[in-house]
């Protein structure tokens, strides 16, 4: 039987864990019936953790060894889920650069997936729509009472973003970035979807006529 290695890197800043993690890894082993598996926490160029359980194959007694050689596999999201629910079981924190995620998917607490890109400059977007026209929402803090705040910036085919004008709403601004198809527009004002639904909805089916 081929051996399968799992390595688990996290970029995170301070998180301790105990044996459980690896009586976790070791029942995700078991459960999948995996020879062998091996994971590290790493913070900066410290590891915080690691370690590797089982033997070199099912079938055999010699035991696993932090010297051997791996192959990612698919079973790291139980493991990196795992650690993640372990260190915000603690309560702590730590910032994280938005430069460093290329990409973020994560299901809220009214079990919405959403998904956060970096802008290539300073922050994470929320991606609304990635079409051949694009809606990104950025979040920002309030400078006067530090709350969040959110707006929806639209782009062409071109990847310029749209100009739709100061103080308008996100409906009024998505109108005029579909102001060539006059069905959208009605679309727009009659559908009982949600905002973020018409958004996707509407520049679909835009983008069919480029």
């Amino acid at each position: 039987m081929k051996k399968l290695i799992i390595l688990i890197i996290l970029g995170i800043s301070t998180i301790c864990f105990g044996q459980k993690s690896v009586e976790f890894a070791d029942s995700i082993r078991t459960t999948f019936n995996i020879p062998e598996i091996s994971y590290a926490v790493i913070s900066g160029d410290s590891i915080l953790e690691i370690a590797t359980v089982g033997k070199h194959s099912l079938n055999l007694p010699d035991l696993a060894s932090l010297e051997d050689r791996f192959h990612i596999g698919s079973n790291t999201k139980a493991m990196t889920a795992f650690i993640i629910a372990k260190y915000v079981e603690k309560g702590n924190k730590t910032n994280i650069p938005a430069k460093l995620i290329k990409k973020l998917t994560f299901t809220d607490f009214a079990n919405r997936v959403r998904t956060f890109k970096y802008d290539g400059k300073k922050q994470l977007l929320e991606i609304i729509y990635d079409g051949k026209h694009k809606a990104f929402v950025t979040y920002a803090a309030n400078p006067y009472d530090g709350s969040i705040v959110s707006y929806i910036d639209f782009y062409n085919t071109e990847g310029k973003r749209i100009k739709v004008g100061a103080f308008k709403t996100s409906k009024s601004a998505l109108k005029k970035v579909v102001q060539t198809r006059p069905d959208l527009v009605k679309f727009i004002d009659e559908s009982n979807l949600t905002h973020y639904e018409v958004i996707r909805h509407v520049l679909s089916e835009l983008d069919k006529d480029f």
